[in-house]
């Protein structure tokens, strides 16, 4: 397959209420950090990632951390998102596809505000191009036109906006 200009796969369909219903609004402002802080883009992509407790918080710009949760309480909320599945159905393929978003969280050892994230296959797809076009290749999902610039929005309120608009796609 061949990637032409202006031929995306729209990444968001995966993170709309309707496929992840169960979703708290913690993980999903987790996720949105996620997606700010990996290149959707690196060739070499492994898959996983590292969430750093303290670039969350200046990300949400929160000074005074008495007002969040402890690097444990995010640990576990980060943990939570293993539990958060969907489901979509692949029209080309005639399947129906259940899956999950993250596959393990680690606390870093050395460094506890630190939490390794590996992603499940969905995961990667929604958070690397390299796996996305695999996915698009093996499974004949096709794609989808639209601006380049929907694909890398920056800023809450736009992602949670176009979350919104997703919903109502078809």
């Amino acid at each position: 397959m061949t990637k032409r200009a202006g031929n995306y796969l729209i990444q968001s369909n995966y993170f709309t209420k309707s496929v992840l219903r169960d979703a708290s609004e913690m993980q999903k402002e987790i996720l949105y950090y996620l997606q700010s802080e990996i290149d959707f883009h690196d060739p070499n992509a492994t898959g996983s990632v590292v969430f750093n407790f303290e670039k969350f918080l200046k990300y949400k710009n929160i000074k005074d951390k008495k007002n969040t949760y402890s690097p444990s309480e995010f640990f576990y909320i980060i943990n939570g998102l293993r539990n958060i599945n969907g489901v979509f159905y692949n029209k080309q393929a005639k399947k129906t596809v259940f899956f999950n978003l993250v596959d393990s969280v680690e606390i870093n050892d050395e460094d506890t505000n630190e939490f390794t994230i590996r992603f499940a296959n969905f995961g990667k797809v929604f958070f690397f191009e390299k796996f996305a076009l695999e996915y698009v290749e093996s499974s004949k999902v096709s794609y989808t036109q639209i601006e380049k610039n929907i694909i890398d929005l920056k800023g809450d309120k736009r992602k949670k906006f176009f979350e919104l608009l997703s919903q109502y796609k078809e």
